[in-house]
């Protein structure tokens, strides 16, 4: 930390505006509270320049997982969760009504309008639901699936564990190559083994909080996974929404709506933990409904606790994603229409497009969204939301009157000489951004600093910003290259880099042959099988230099 702390102090230093400073003064205090919870708001700042200085100053340690904590941030990520469940069952006990047969009051009508209209984009986007599932896997964990323990021979290799909805799912299951091998490796241990539900636990948001996440049973993640990729397929066929994409055209839209304001850039808070049950029956068509309640996790266990939950799914289920970007696309859309535009236009030309929890709208509709919205039971993040002004944000691309203000955050101290890599690259190409605004700040004491903590022996490894992390990023006279003298051609030409693989130390031969034969159909390489937290070892490497 002591690194990290003198390369911060350099920066602060560098910056040299009051903020900066009055970080300089709480890091040598101790002040590690104030140092994470520091912020500057852009409707503060008249340009760019200024308000990038002091972005940069307080976002260097905000989300560093390493810095002291200043409380119990699990416990504060539990507590969070079960206000969030008191929320959702309000939400759910008002729109309830929406859902009866018995006439509306006068005062819910207009509430139900936007309800119908959302459905209806929903049921053009979504149509018919899949003929058939194919079981998918993860990187992560799973409610069995645990530890070191998560490559997909591993979760494989363990009996079927899902909720009671998936019952119906398991033919497609034993379809499967991974059904296949089951039946062939555990021939008395293939049958479902059901679960209540998934898994509450929290993982850094930044220095001062957790966020919740859910994790799921392998049988529920499996499907869910497969139906989140039906619901991406069909956003990209009837809606025009390409979600592999979609961050690049977020990107640019905020850009351009930070210099001629025609669009509001919308962001929610706990948006997946706020998507009630009745939220979803409402806006989904029934089939598509019945379908994901099958592979929802009806409970959570909580601390030993089982919840039952109101919320519809969270961060963990496969599809919550998808889910979450088609519901917030409908009622854009509702908002839209009822404004008497027609919504698919603006959609086709970019105008309203939402990519998770992040919502591009015009700036006219922006205001009757935001209390759609909060009718709903959803909250908009006033502090990452922006309707007028200069600064707008999306999908990571933070823009200040079209310049790109989004600072640099050190998540986690370096652990290796690849680390140190990445810290000064990141610095250089701040250092750009300054540039590109027109400042005068020189940052370049604060990469010699970085580079300092990299062994000397691998200081000479630069190149090209093409070639990522693996090199530091300089000027072409500063790489290391050699030529094949017997090929004269481009083709010929290697440059130096650093690169890191997993030391797996497992083989594949260590499982059963059916599970061998169904991961390779999976498409896993044969050979050694990497488990989380097998150690990295680098490396120095040449490699084919395509850059003229």
């Amino acid at each position: 930390m002591d690194q990290v702390l003198d390369v911060a102090r350099a920066l602060w230093a560098a910056l040299d505006t009051p903020v900066s400073n009055d970080l300089l003064l709480k890091a040598g205090v101790g002040d590690w509270q104030s140092l994470a919870r520091a912020n500057v708001s852009p409707a503060n700042y008249t340009n760019a320049t200024d308000y990038f200085k002091d972005a940069v100053a307080v976002s260097f340690l905000r989300k560093n997982e390493d810095l002291p904590p200043t409380s119990n941030l699990h416990l504060e990520a539990v507590s969070n969760f079960y206000r969030l469940e008191a929320r959702n069952h309000l939400t759910n006990y008002a729109l309830a009504r929406h859902l009866d047969m018995a006439p509306l009051a006068l005062e819910d009508l207009p509430l139900d309008s936007f309800l119908k209209r959302a459905r209806h984009w929903a049921n053009s986007i979504l149509r018919e639901i899949p003929h058939d599932l194919v079981p998918r896997f993860g990187k992560g964990s799973t409610f069995v699936d645990r530890g070191e323990e998560i490559s997909i021979p591993h979760k494989m290799s363990h009996e079927p564990v899902g909720t009671a909805g998936t019952v119906s799912f398991m033919q497609y299951l034993y379809d499967s190559a991974w059904g296949r091998a089951l039946v062939c490796d555990k021939p008395y241990n293939s049958a479902l083994l059901q679960e209540r539900g998934n898994r509450f636990t929290s993982v850094p948001k930044d220095a001062t909080k957790n966020r919740g996440i859910c994790i799921e049973p392998p049988v529920n993640l499996a499907f869910q996974l497969d139906v989140g990729q039906a619901i991406r397929a069909r956003l990209k066929r009837h809606a025009g929404l390409d979600l592999r994409t979609l961050q690049d055209v977020h990107r640019n839209k905020a850009r351009e709506g930070s210099v001629d304001g025609t669009c509001a850039t919308l962001d929610l808070s706990d948006a997946s933990d706020t998507i009630s049950l009745n939220l979803v029956k409402l806006i989904l068509p029934e089939v598509w409904f019945d379908l994901l309640c099958s592979l929802r996790s009806p409970f959570t266990e909580v601390e030993g606790k089982w919840v039952r939950l109101e919320k519809f799914s969270s961060m963990g289920n496969g599809y919550t994603f998808e889910l979450e970007t088609l519901i917030f696309l409908s009622l854009a859309c509702a908002c839209a229409e009822q404004g008497g535009i027609d919504p698919s236009y603006l959609v086709r030309q970019g105008s309203i497009s939402v990519y998770g929890d992040d919502i591009i709208v015009p700036v006219w509709m922006a205001d009757s969204l935001c209390s759609l919205l909060s009718y709903v039971g959803l909250t908009v993040n006033p502090k990452k939301s922006f309707i007028e002004g200069l600064f707008k944000e999306s999908c990571g691309g933070d823009y200040f009157d079209g310049a790109d203000v989004r600072p640099y955050f050190l998540k986690e101290n370096p652990k290796n000489a690849q680390g140190w890599f990445i810290v000064a690259n990141s610095i250089r190409k701040v250092q750009q951004k300054f540039a590109l605004c027109g400042s005068d700040v020189d940052l370049s004491s604060v990469r010699a600093l970085c580079l300092n903590f990299v062994p000397s022996s691998l200081r000479h490894i630069r190149g090209p910003e093409s070639l990522g992390d693996a090199v530091i990023h300089d000027s072409r006279p500063t790489w290391t290259v050699k030529i094949d003298r017997r090929d004269e051609s481009c083709s010929s030409r290697q440059i130096l880099t650093l690169c890191g693989v997993p030391k797996a130390r497992l083989h594949m031969s260590s499982f059963s042959p059916e599970i061998q034969l169904a991961a390779c159909l999976y498409g896993l390489p044969w050979g050694l099988v990497t488990r989380r937290n097998d150690p990295m070892e680098y490396s120095c490497v040449w490699f084919p230099l395509l850059e003229n």
